[in-house]
């Protein structure tokens, strides 16, 4: 199967069927929002940085790493650019820590630039990866103000119910 530029196997789409379960995430995360025994506000702040932004974070790392490994003339890959020529001797747990600083980098805008794209395809997928995290970041910032303005409307709601009991008191 021929994923954009990149061929992969059948196996290795079967295997992605695992991410299928990754809907259990989500629903532990609506159990626990109805849940009066937890915070409405700081389950839905760990909602959306877990399931969000970690989960796009080691998304965006693997695949990086991916179009690394699969490149064909591997002196002209970002690792190779960034651990020497040697890289392939490094360890999966190194790679996989680079690529995650460079997900993390590039999500926040901070882009220090020691890591950048070398060829065609890591261009490619960069600009979707820029184009996700302007969603992303639209989504969390969206998803954060209207969080904190319904915690300041349920503070409204309780100041007036006591300016009123008190305005009650003082009448009777």
């Amino acid at each position: 199967m021929i994923i954009g530029l990149i061929k992969l196997p059948t196996t290795y789409m079967f295997s992605m069927l695992r991410l299928w379960h990754l809907r259990r995430v989500g629903a532990l995360f609506s159990r626990l929002e109805k849940d009066g025994n937890y915070n409405y506000f700081w389950v839905r702040c760990a909602k959306l940085i877990c399931v969000s932004y970690l989960f796009s974070v080691h998304c965006a790392g693997c695949f990086y790493c991916r179009i690394a490994a699969k490149y064909h003339d591997p002196g002209k890959i970002w690792l190779s650019e960034s651990m020497g020529d040697n890289f392939q001797e490094q360890s999966l747990s190194i790679r996989y820590v680079t690529s995650i600083y460079w997900s993390i980098t590039t999500l926040t805008t901070v882009g220090y630039g020691d890591l950048h794209t070398v060829n065609t395809h890591e261009m490619i997928f960069d600009t979707f990866y820029m184009l996700f995290n302007l969603g992303l970041t639209t989504y969390l910032i969206g998803n954060m103000t209207n969080l904190v303005v319904h915690e300041t409307s349920r503070t409204r709601i309780f100041r007036d119910t006591i300016q009123a009991a008190s305005s009650f008191a003082q009448r009777n």
